[in-house]
């Protein structure tokens, strides 16, 4: 009995054994919530693999959340993605755990393991008969009744939603933010991002540019910025997927770019944990991805490998034609990281050609657009000159200078040279810089810097005349000083005698005296003094300094500067408002003569020795129009005719030393009168011409025609040595008696003819008076002898 006893026993047990475990497709038939799952596993023939499994976790959507799916079809991978291998209860369930499911995608996640699964713990809920149980998400979808056994090993989570296989991380990352997702594929990294290999990928609702200013924005936007918003991004990816499970303390981990970013999990006293990347919170961990995953992060951190220089700025203003240039002709070290304390002017790319500028120039003309030092518009005023980084030959290896014009204001319209500043300067490493809406000119030559100026036409004209163009043009670091329009009309026949054939000598050494043989810009010679060498060679200049209406002054003749800073390719130039005439040129009558062609007065230096060229008198000279006018007076050789009357007549032209004539008779309309080498009684009378339409001459006490002449023109030699061009030859007062004209002669005579009447007169009278005093009678007639008849008397006269 007792074996047999034992025997039915065991075999009790084993059957009882046997017939008590289940299987998942066992637990799921028997639940009408289910059909729907049944019929899935049925037709992706799961239910062997299933009934094999020894141990595991499912999580079985009902049928509503089939009913409400509509995901792609449901597959044999969609269903193991459901099914975790091993048991896990909800009491072994937690917030933020990452579970490994039966669904493996080859080398998408580290180590080849399955796709993860998320659990996230909701607030509270009643699940099942269990109240007051935690409510757990799974991935999207809500455990709705938990733990419903299979056997010891594995176990059954009804959830609400059909789990889905999270999407690579490219299109993960699209879906969360479209601004990085964007970056990362203009640089590449979306690609990489998508290849069949973990990556754990960092991003933040705020832009990763929100710290840069809108000139970085740009650079980093643009095609140059490429590799720097590579390193950027490279930092926001490391390789493996790292969940927020496996960040412990405070721990390096390498990004793609070769950087390590500092992940840092701490927790609270209620067991919350709180991790940072580099500083920034993790907002949301464990956005799952096929081949990784993603944290959202509070702010985007941000890598050490990217800094910025002025090259690269200069990319963000555009200015890439520019700086192209500035590599292709060697000046690209101005833009080399490091490099501090320049200023960049900089045009805008539509505005550069590069075809108008010869190859040989570019190089100047590119450095001509970099000023050492950091300038800013408060340090700018108006005509200031800022020395450029182009130390030209023609400047003897000095700096080319850059003219400021500033206008309304001082920050919204500065000039650099003829190109406006288009802003405010932008800075960068203690460099400035200007977006200018035109290149610069480098200053021309000489003549195309002044041609265009009106004033100096006549400063041009002479130059060309010259043949002095070459010299100046090929002279190096010199300062012209060019007289205006109104300058040469000032000189008078002097500049008719420098620009006549015979004067293109002295003319030559004029001009080149107003070439000082080195630079001087306004605030030098406001600040200073300098006799300077000029081009002639052997004749200095003295120029500086500023006179009480604070002016420039300039040559020993109270000339002054009245316009400085025209800049040339080989120097300055100012303009002044007197011609300088230096000290070798010798200017005397004779050429004065010879300039405005006066041959009759000419005739005169050889007829009379005693008439020195060299002396110091004034010299009123007809002009041999007004010569013929007088020969057809007197008739042709009247000259050799009475020699006597015509040195008479050249001696009355000449006003000598010893009576200057006063500069302001002539030009402020005074009246005076100066004695000639003929006679101090032979004197000329000179009308200003502010009374009068024009200055005029008169010889004093003619009267009639031909008693005054015009003055055509004047030119001084020395400070009162003159010639002064009339248009009638002026004639000696005719004199009688005692040297007085004629009409005074014939009045004196006439007068002492009445004079010595009157006196005989008087002295008959008186004498005929005394002979009657004494007795004497005249004889009578007879009839007058013979005495008359008495009248009668009366009585009483009588008495």
């Amino acid at each position: 009995m007792a074996l047999p006893l034992l025997l039915l026993l065991t075999f009790t047990i084993l059957t009882s054994s046997v017939l008590g475990y289940k299987t998942i497709i066992d637990v799921l038939s028997d639940d009408a919530r289910f059909e729907t799952l049944i019929v899935h596993i049925q037709r992706a023939r799961l239910v062997p693999i299933l009934n094999k499994l020894e141990a595991g976790t499912l999580f079985a959507p009902d049928n509503d959340a089939f009913a409400n799916y509509h995901g792609p079809d449901i597959t044999q991978d969609i269903l193991l993605y459901h099914l975790v291998p091993w048991m896990v209860p909800t009491h072994d369930l937690y917030h933020h755990q990452i579970l490994e499911s039966s669904f493996r995608l080859d080398d998408y996640l580290k180590n080849n393991t399955g796709q993860r699964i998320l659990i996230r713990q909701g607030p509270s809920a009643t699940l099942g008969d269990n109240n007051n149980a935690p409510s757990f998400l799974v991935n999207d979808a809500r455990l709705i009744l938990p733990d419903i056994p299979v056997n010891k090993k594995t176990i059954i989570h009804a959830v609400n939603k059909v789990l889905e296989v999270p999407d690579m991380l490219a299109p993960s990352l699209e879906s969360k933010s479209v601004d990085l997702y964007q970056m990362m594929d203009r640089v590449g990294l979306i690609h990489l991002i998508n290849q069949h290999q973990p990556f754990t990928v960092f991003y933040s609702e705020q832009s990763i540019l929100q710290d840069f200013n809108d000139v970085e924005q740009s650079y980093l936007l643009s095609t140059y910025g490429d590799e720097d918003l590579g390193r950027m991004l490279d930092y926001l990816v490391i390789r493996g997927d790292i969940y927020t499970d496996d960040f412990v303390g405070e721990k390096e981990y390498k990004t793609i770019s070769g950087e390590m970013i500092v992940i840092k999990a701490d927790k609270k006293k209620n067991g919350e944990k709180i991790i940072t990347v580099d500083g920034q919170l993790i907002l949301q961990g464990d956005i799952l991805a096929s081949n990784g995953v993603l944290h959202k992060v509070e702010d985007m951190p941000r890598t050490k490998q990217v800094a910025f220089d002025i090259r690269k700025y200069l990319y963000g203003i555009d200015a890439t034609k520019f700086v192209s240039l500035l590599d292709r002709y060697g000046l690209g070290y101005y833009l080399a990281p490091g490099v501090t304390n320049f200023t960049v002017l900089a045009p805008e790319n539509d505005s550069i050609d590069e075809g108008s500028l010869p190859d040989n120039l570019k190089k100047a003309w590119l450095s001509y657009h970099i000023v050492h030092g950091q300038w800013f518009p408060d340090q700018l005023h108006d005509r200031q000159l800022l020395p450029s980084e182009y130390k030209s030959p023609q400047l003897n290896d000095q700096a080319q200078r850059i003219p400021i014009g500033l206008y309304e204001t001082r920050k919204s319209s500065i000039f650099f040279g003829n190109a406006r500043s288009q802003n405010a300067p932008i800075t960068i490493n203690d460099n400035a810089i200007y977006q200018l809406s035109s290149p610069m000119n480098l200053p021309y030559d000489v003549f195309s810097s002044i041609v265009v100026d009106l004033e100096l036409s006549s400063f041009i004209a002479t130059l060309y005349v010259s043949g002095v163009v070459d010299k100046i043009k090929s002279a190096s670091g010199i300062t012209l000083f060019a007289p205006t329009n109104q300058a040469y009309k000032s000189l008078g026949l002097v500049a008719t005698y420098l620009v006549h054939p015979t004067g293109r000598h002295d003319l030559q050494t004029t001009l080149q005296y107003h070439a000082a043989q080195t630079l001087l810009y306004e605030h030098d010679l406001r600040t200073s003094a300098y006799s300077v060498a000029t081009l002639t060679g052997h004749d200095s200049l003295e120029v500086g300094g500023v006179n009480e209406q604070g002016m420039i002054s300039i040559g020993t003749d109270n000339g002054t500067i009245h316009q400085t800073n025209v800049l040339m390719a080989n120097g300055v130039i100012h303009k002044i408002d007197t011609v300088l005439v230096p000290p070798s040129v010798s200017l005397t009558h004779r050429k004065m003569l010879v300039g405005m062609e006066s041959h009759r007065v000419l005739d005169w230096f050889e007829d009379f020795s005693w008439l020195d060229e060299g002396g110091d008198y004034i010299l009123l000279a007809p002009t041999d129009r007004a010569f013929t006018q007088l020969d057809e007076l007197l008739g042709s050789g009247w000259e050799q005719k009475d020699r006597e009357a015509y040195e008479h007549l050249v001696r009355l032209h000449v006003i000598p030393k010893a009576q200057q004539l006063d500069r302001r008779t002539l030009l402020g309309g005074e009246i005076e009168d100066y004695p000639t080498l003929l006679s101090n009684r032979d004197r000329i009378m000179i009308h200003g011409g502010s009374y009068f339409a024009e200055n005029f001459v008169q010889v004093m006490g003619q009267t009639g025609q031909g008693a005054h002449a015009r003055v055509l023109a004047k030119g001084s030699l020395r400070k009162y040595t003159q010639v002064i061009q009339i248009d009638t030859v002026l004639i000696p007062v005719s004199r009688g008696l005692f040297g007085l004209p004629w009409y005074w002669s014939l009045a004196l005579v006439s007068g002492l003819v009445l004079v010595g009447a009157a006196l005989v007169g008087w002295a008959g009278y008186h004498f005929w008076q005394k002979r009657r005093r004494a007795g004497y009678q005249a004889i009578q007639d007879e009839e007058e002898e013979r005495p008359s008849e008495p009248a009668p008397q009366d009585d009483s006269q009588q008495e």
